[in-house]
């Protein structure tokens, strides 16, 4: 299993060195940012899987990224567990109605904070399985994705290709988007063998490509069957290997 990330927010670079070392040595995935904007940006790049964000930052604080973090729908799912020296309840009542997960008073123990780390991801996981269909309706194979906050399972089928973004994919089907927060390594084994990576950033449906072209020598492109026509560009090392698999799978091209 893929060891969990966690960004430690802390215009301290003590506290977030000491934490983030710990954190490593239980096996997480861990990185520092030491101001607010530069957690943003980190978040907007690559979303991890917990944030430990302190409160009182100079510029942007904590409060803000938190309510960046709850107010986009693609990292309003990460849970956060804020970190900081305010220890009144107004502050701690406030933190849970923006959306945090938990809320830790400096000075505070490590070793603690640790534990609470596991329990909150712990906590993801057991809500993720709930949401998990269970009845007749749910069919082995399916790929869970987001749309509008909301979760959908896809049947392959229904897919005509996938692309990535950076360490998240989106699923295209005839007309609509659909968010997996996984790179395209991950969805590539979910899918059966009637699909191909075309390229370093493309995965096609095989039975929904129409046709392949070669705009300008030496580059390529996929033609779909959906209704936009989508064209998506095909690695000049894939051309004779998608040539055969088209082939073979009886698609028209």
């Amino acid at each position: 299993m893929t060891s969990s990330k966690v960004l430690v927010v802390d215009d301290e670079p003590g506290i977030c060195d000491i934490v983030c070392l710990n954190l490593e040595g239980e096996g997480y995935e861990a990185e520092c940012a030491h101001s607010g904007r530069s957690a943003l940006d980190k978040i907007k790049a690559t979303p991890p899987d917990l944030i430990i964000l302190d409160i009182m930052m100079p510029e942007v604080d904590g409060w803000e990224v938190l309510s960046f973090i709850k107010g986009d729908p693609v990292t309003s799912e990460i849970p956060v567990i804020l970190l900081s020296a305010k220890s009144e309840e107004i502050s701690k009542l406030l933190g849970f109605q923006l959306g945090a997960q938990d809320y830790v008073t400096k000075p505070f123990s490590v070793k603690e904070l640790i534990a609470r780390v596991g329990a909150a991801l712990e906590h993801v996981r057991a809500r993720a399985e709930e949401a998990q269909p269970s009845g007749p309706s749910y069919e082995a194979g399916k790929i869970a994705a987001l749309k509008d906050n909301e979760v959908f399972f896809l049947d392959p089928s229904e897919i005509f290709f996938a692309a990535a973004d950076r360490n998240n994919t989106y699923l295209h089907t005839n007309e609509e988007k659909y968010l997996v927060r996984r790179n395209l390594s991950y969805i590539e084994t979910r899918l059966t063998d009637r699909f191909l990576r075309v390229h370093k950033s493309y995965i096609v449906n095989l039975g929904r490509v129409s046709k392949l072209s070669s705009p300008t020598r030496g580059s390529y492109l996929v033609e779909l069957t959906n209704e936009s026509r989508t064209r998506v560009p095909l690695s000049r090392s894939k051309v004779g290997l998608l040539r055969r698999a088209l082939s073979g799978a009886g698609a028209a091209h």
